[in-house]
C-alpha cells in the first residue's frame, strides 16, 4: 500500500467508527510489549517457561506462597515502572471520543488499564475479564 491508500483506509475506519453504535475493544499483553512488559505468549513469552506455568495454580501457591507471591509481586512492580505507549494514547483517544466505548481487558496484572487510566481512558470503559492481581483476598477466611 501506499501513503494515500493507507489514509483513505484510515478514513473508512474512522467513519465505520463514527456510525457505529457501541464499539468494543478487547486488548491484551500485547498492548503492553512495546512499553516493555514481557508477554505471556509468543516469542520469549512467559508461558514459554513450563516453571510459570505452574505458578498459576492454587495448589502451587498453597505448596509455596512465597515464591508465588515474588513472581507476580515482581510483575507488579514491572507494570508500575512502565509507560503508555502510542496505542494507549489511541484507545484513551478513543474512549473519551465515542459515547459508547468499552475496552475488554484480559491481563490480571491489570496492566493495561494502569497504562490506560495515564492517558485519561475513562475507568468507567475499562473492564478486567480475568480478574486483577490488585485485589487479593484471604484464602483462609476468603
Amino acid at each position: 500500500m501506499d501513503r494515500a491508500s493507507d489514509e483513505t483506509a484510515w478514513l473508512r475506519f474512522a467513519d465505520f467508527l463514527k456510525a457505529s453504535s457501541r464499539v468494543l475493544c478487547a486488548v491484551g499483553a500485547g498492548l503492553s510489549a512495546p512499553s516493555g512488559l514481557t508477554t505471556w505468549r509468543g516469542t520469549n513469552g512467559l508461558w514459554s517457561d513450563i516453571k510459570l506455568k505452574e505458578l498459576a495454580s492454587p495448589e502451587k501457591f498453597e505448596q509455596d506462597p512465597v515464591t508465588v507471591w515474588t513472581f507476580y509481586g515482581d510483575r507488579m512492580l514491572k507494570t508500575l515502572a512502565a509507560q503508555p505507549n502510542a496505542a494507549h494514547y489511541a484507545l484513551g483517544a478513543l474512549a473519551r471520543w465515542h459515547v459508547e466505548w468499552l475496552t475488554v481487558n484480559q491481563n490480571v496484572d491489570s496492566r493495561d488499564n494502569r497504562l490506560l487510566e495515564q492517558t485519561e481512558h475513562p475507568a468507567s470503559t475499562l473492564l478486567d475479564i480475568h480478574g486483577t492481581l490488585r485485589n487479593v483476598r484471604c484464602t483462609a477466611c476468603d
